[in-house]
């Protein structure tokens, strides 16, 4: 496998918007129900898998990884070769390249509407929104996950389409193991 190159372009500009809409869709959800969300630093209940990333997403950390100090890079390595199933960019509770975190990370704790068995469901992390019943919440606070994901995908056809990057999916820990090396 070899390494994503940097996106660039209309690639980037697309990516760095939605991470854009993202955060300010956040900032609206702590605005509105505040005391409800959970989250914090520190807080590293989402963090327990090791993710398959589009390849734009996959192009953006790695470029935020290789930017890591050395000691970062060393803790990285480390949590590679411990084998755990948890990703190996969390140090501390931390994530230790938050600022190039792929979408799924930025919209975790959120309250996602997806489609499940042709019902709509809503789901988000326990740590958020305890005590609120669905009718409690306004549909603005609510992303609609399957319309997250298009955009996302299209972002990604743009990335492709930019640098010839094949379809498929990029394991995290596969390319963090090739590219920081032993």
């Amino acid at each position: 496998m070899s390494l994503p190159p940097r996106p660039s372009g209309e690639a980037r500009r697309a990516l760095l918007t939605l991470h854009s809409k993202i955060e300010a869709f956040w900032d609206r959800v702590v605005r509105v129900l505040g005391d409800a969300v959970g989250c914090r630093p520190g807080c590293d209940a989402c963090c327990g898998q090791v993710l398959r990333l589009r390849p734009v997403e996959a192009a953006y950390l790695w470029e935020g990884a290789r930017e890591l100090p050395r000691a970062a890079r060393d803790v990285v390595r480390r949590n590679l070769g411990a084998g755990s199933s948890g990703c190996p960019l969390l140090h501390a509770g931390i994530c230790l390249s938050y600022a190039h975190r792929p979408v799924v990370c930025r919209t975790h704790g959120l309250l996602l509407l997806r489609r499940e068995a042709g019902r709509a469901v809503l789901h988000h992390c326990p740590e958020n929104f305890q005590g609120l019943a669905g009718a409690d919440v306004p549909g603005t606070m609510v992303l609609e996950e399957e319309r997250l994901a298009l955009l996302a995908d299209a972002v990604d056809g743009l990335y492709r389409r930019e640098t010839g990057w094949p379809q498929g999916r990029i394991p995290l820990d596969r390319m963090l193991r090739q590219g920081l090396g032993p």
